[in-house]
């Protein structure tokens, strides 16, 4: 394990000793989290010369689904899609700890960082680009502990993309809340509809805790950050809201929009428990706002929770059936781009093709899902 990589370790391991030392661009985050959201409108095209209204069939490999057929009518519609605005995590000062002779990791061509050689890249250089959560989550992203660490800034330059969309996704949340007053304390069953979706959201949260923990235990770290970067990018941000999005522009206190704030501010609060090792502070940010700003009695810090999670809430079955639907999504989606026929102009149906029960099984239990992402009036298996 090199000598810059084990020094991070220790130092994201030891809580107690943390001292979250925030940078003065930190004091611009209650704005941010608080900011409006603007919705903007997209213009309407019509189908391009070629005419593409014949059914396109996508094959393609995975939970034995063997293909997806899509049929396309000559029907066009009206959409209006938001945008959120992409807000750069403030930078703060580092608390890593290195040696000082700068040979703790490799170029990105595997080769011993070197003055003479000019590729030399320090912390401190680092830091003051994308800030010390963006640098230690990545050195324990980007290699196993036991490998020679190759620093590669296209690499890093993702993983600060990662950071800028969990703040796009902390700022949707927080300006819908607190638009609609929402207050996670004051809720109870009877007062929210949770759908398929956000029981899914719940569930992956809680198995991200349960996985997570293991990992450390195991000092898997590179697993532990892979893991969380595939629930902020994919299951959080790419899927969870997008779907959710329609609800949240719901008027007054509709069960379902309360249920998806509750799954969502759910969701975020069980990431932060396992990002705050790795990167104490923009969770604590995160965390002083979401957890402190509604429960005074909530422990001072969020490094003074213990790491739990609901195994009741952990629904594996579910988790499977809608890695299917988005599966079936993906290549009808593929479909239209073959065809160069818009998300936004609905389609007739759209065929699975399977002889996997599981699969069918999925499908006609989250069909509504399908045909809301898919934009298809009806959903046919075969």
């Amino acid at each position: 394990m090199n000598k810059f990589a084990l020094s991070l370790m220790k130092t994201s391991l030891a809580l107690a000793n943390w001292e979250v030392e925030l940078n003065k661009s930190a004091q611009n985050v209650n704005s941010l989290a608080t900011s409006r959201v603007v919705a903007a409108p997209v213009r309407t095209e019509k189908p391009n010369a070629s005419g593409s209204t014949d059914p396109v069939t996508v094959p393609f490999a995975g939970q034995n689904v063997m293909g997806v057929r899509v049929v396309f009518p000559e029907i066009k519609a009206n959409a209006n899609a938001r945008i959120l605005p992409p807000y750069k995590i403030p930078a703060y000062e580092s608390m890593v700890d290195v040696d000082d002779d700068g040979n703790f990791v490799l170029d990105e061509n595997g080769n011993k960082m070197s003055k003479s050689l000019g590729n030399v890249v320090s912390p401190e250089e680092v830091i003051e680009k994308y800030g010390a959560d963006v640098l230690r989550f990545y050195l324990l992203w980007a290699s196993k502990p036991w490998d020679d660490l190759k620093f590669v800034w296209d690499e890093l330059l993702n993983i600060n993309k990662m950071f800028n969309i969990l703040w796009n996704v902390y700022v949707f949340s927080t300006t819908y809340m607190s638009l609609d007053n929402f207050n996670p304390m004051e809720i109870t069953e009877d007062d929210i509809i949770l759908r398929p979706e956000d029981r899914w959201i719940i569930s992956k949260a809680n198995t991200l805790v349960k996985e997570v923990a293991e990992d450390f235990d195991k000092l898997f770290f590179h697993k532990a950050t892979r893991k969380i970067n595939n629930f902020i990018l994919e299951d959080l941000s790419r899927w969870y809201v997008r779907l959710i999005r329609g609800r949240t522009w719901v008027e007054s206190d509709d069960p379902d929009k309360l249920g998806a704030y509750y799954s969502l501010y759910t969701a975020l609060t069980k990431l932060i428990l396992v990002l705050c090792p790795i990167a104490p502070h923009v969770s604590e940010e995160i965390y002083d706002n979401l957890v402190k700003g509604v429960n005074p009695d909530a422990p001072e810090s969020i490094h003074m929770n213990d790491w739990g999670y609901d195994e009741d809430a952990i629904d594996e079955e579910l988790e499977s059936k809608m890695d299917v639907v988005r599966e079936v999504i993906d290549a009808s989606i593929r479909a239209r781009d073959m065809a160069q026929y818009k998300l936004r102009w609905p389609v007739s149906d759209i065929t699975v093709v399977s002889q996997d029960e599981d699969v069918l099984k999925a499908i006609e239990e989250l069909t509504d899902i399908i045909k809301d992402q898919s934009n298809t009036k009806d959903v046919i298996c075969a």
